[in-house]
């Protein structure tokens, strides 16, 4: 394998890393709130704020906890929030939010 085809192999192998690392799946159970900026929704869950402004339909705030699930994203966004997520999926739970 000459040099070029080892640097090809390397970048290539980094790029496939850190797109498993954007593909991770989280779930969480918690009350909507909105965020820093305007129109901006997020969840926090153990010391970390999940930008949720992805969702579609978006849930409401101040009205029942939800449970969804979504994807990490690498995107920039403009919530000004700890992780971003996408390919959001929720659900309203019975525990109402104050």
């Amino acid at each position: 394998m000459n040099r070029g085809s080892r640097i090809a192999a390397c970048l290539l192998t980094a790029i496939a890393a850190s797109s498993v690392e954007a593909q991770e799946t989280v779930t969480l159970t918690g009350c909507p709130t909105s965020g820093i900026e305007m129109g901006c929704l997020v969840l926090k869950q153990d010391n970390v704020t999940y930008d949720i402004s992805a969702a579609q339909p978006k849930p409401r705030v101040g009205y029942r906890a939800v449970r969804l699930r979504g994807t990490k994203s690498s995107n920039l966004g403009i919530c000004q929030q700890d992780v971003i997520l996408d390919t959001i999926q929720w659900t309203y739970t019975d525990q109402k939010c104050d």
